[in-house]
């Protein structure tokens, strides 16, 4: 990296930081800084209090189940190292405990009856970014396998178990790769900004696949010919989608008439009884729509 020597003053040189370095770093203005000179004559930067935890002290407000654990996955998320929450209720530490299991890296150092500290124990490493990201589609994949193949058989708690292990899979690697592009400074970066969203979307739509399971079981539904069908159309277009993302030869137009045909069909099946389980399917081409344009522009920069 090359970077140019501006005069300050007549006794004073200056460069200047790169800005992904000072994101990674956590570098602040008024911040201090070490320059050290090698053997050869090289500077080094350094600073004794890099890289800084990003650390928080946090209330909760409600003892409600998601409002706990959304929280603490949304902070994970951002960049933060250390978390010191204290509790609403006592069953707070109950859902605390059971999200860090899907958020890697994340324990609980510290705890007593009115809180605890949750802390980053490894590390997050960019270079295991391209191996969560293609986890993510592989586990969508081959959960949408498995319900179609179940979709001939009767429900049972032994598939819905494996969809929703899958799911929470998913939940963890797109976690992850969040946590790495923000910790990074990756958002910058057009590519990057693309896979967050794209991330987003991942970890809705295999609990899309989760809910549609989920109430098939409970309502113990046999889908018809004409659902199976359009199931199975939604399955392959996420298919396609995930050979986009890593194949720039998919035909672009073919998949964007396909799956808006999806979504405008879900309109044919308000008055079918099985409508409630084909909305999981219909929101999931909802979401593969502008995701196709938006994976497709990532290859043309």
């Amino acid at each position: 990296m090359i970077r140019k020597v501006i005069q300050s003053n007549p006794t004073t040189l200056v460069v200047t930081l790169p800005k992904k370095w000072t994101v990674k770093h956590n570098i602040h203005k008024g911040d201090e800084i070490n320059i050290l000179e090698d053997g050869n004559g090289n500077l080094i930067l350094g600073s004794d209090s890099m890289p800084k935890p990003k650390t928080i002290n946090i209330t909760f407000q409600s003892s409600q189940k998601q409002y706990v654990q959304g929280i603490i996955r949304n902070l994970y998320m951002n960049g933060y190292d250390e978390i010191h929450c204290k509790y609403h209720g006592e069953e707070d530490i109950i859902y605390i405990t059971s999200i860090l299991h899907y958020l890697i890296g994340f324990e609980i150092v510290d705890q007593n009856n009115d809180g605890c500290t949750i802390k980053i124990i490894n590390q997050e490493k960019k270079e295991e970014y391209v191996s969560f990201l293609r986890k993510c589609f592989h586990n969508i994949n081959y959960m949408g396998s498995i319900l179609q193949e179940s979709l001939n058989n009767k429900p049972s708690q032994l598939t819905q178990q494996k969809i929703e292990d899958l799911s929470w899979n998913v939940t963890k690697f797109s976690s992850y790769c969040r946590r790495i592009i923000i910790k990074f400074g990756l958002t910058q970066d057009y590519k990057y900004s693309v896979d967050y969203l794209l991330l987003t979307f991942l970890h809705m739509i295999s609990h899309n696949f989760l809910y549609a399971y989920d109430f098939l079981l409970q309502r113990n539904l046999h889908p018809s010919v004409q659902n199976k069908k359009y199931i199975k159309e939604v399955i392959d277009s996420f298919q396609l989608l995930s050979e986009l993302y890593y194949n720039k030869e998919v035909d672009v137009g073919a998949l964007q008439t396909q799956v808006k045909e999806l979504i405008e069909d879900r309109k044919l099946m308000q008055n079918n009884k099985s409508a409630p389980f084909i909305k999981y399917f219909s929101e999931i081409a909802r979401i593969i729509n502008p995701l196709i344009t938006k994976i497709h522009a990532r290859y043309l920069l």
